[in-house]
């Protein structure tokens, strides 16, 4: 059947954690020898993560990818099983909401934007911590999605169910009326009512 197919997306930025990403899936790795990690971007950090490749011998396991088009990547998104995304600071984390909408589970860390848009319904999220422990939190949560293909279905289509019901224009449009509406008539109380 072949191994986890994990993938990450965004720019190479030593702050995306990319090279914790990398220590946790070769830590992982012996427990699925079939897995891969498809890496997808481009930036000022991509030789110390292929440095880090190197050193942890995961050259034929994960591979460099640099950006594409939003279509391709889109079906790169369809063939994972898992969007491994363990971000320091990332104040949207755009390509979580993608992933989610394509129906994939998502290993962030517990932080920034990703976390905002991660549940445990639809993801595993790792505490931030010293390096050691957030490489073990985030090789415990491959381990967990990689034995384990009706939970990775299950939050999947959890995951899209979210996108659905909270992401999409008409749910955004009617949030932000009830937002503006709170707003208004919070300002409209006479003085000393509020």
């Amino acid at each position: 059947v072949g191994g986890l197919r994990a993938l990450f997306a965004g720019r190479l930025d030593p702050i995306k954690g990319l090279k914790l990403g990398v220590r946790a899936f070769a830590k992982f790795a012996p427990r699925d020898p079939q897995a891969t990690f498809e890496v997808i971007g481009s930036g000022e950090a991509e030789s110390e993560v292929r440095e880090t490749v190197r050193r942890f011998g995961m050259e034929d396991r994960v591979r460099l990818v640099p950006w594409m088009s939003r279509d391709e990547l889109m079906r790169r998104y369809q063939r994972c099983d898992v969007l491994l995304f363990p971000s320091f600071r990332d104040g949207g984390g755009a390509v979580v909401v993608e992933a989610m909408a394509c129906g994939k589970p998502v290993i962030c860390l517990d932080t920034g934007g990703p976390a905002f848009h991660v549940q445990d319904a639809w993801g595993i999220k790792v505490p931030p911590a010293d390096p050691d422990a957030v490489v073990d939190g985030l090789a415990a949560a491959l381990s967990r999605l990689s034995g384990d293909p009706d939970l990775r279905e299950r939050m999947g289509r959890a995951a899209q169910e979210r996108v659905r019901s909270f992401y999409s224009w008409d749910q955004l449009g009617d949030r932000l009326i009830g937002i503006y509406g709170e707003v208004l008539s919070i300002e409209r109380r006479p003085e000393g009512r509020r």
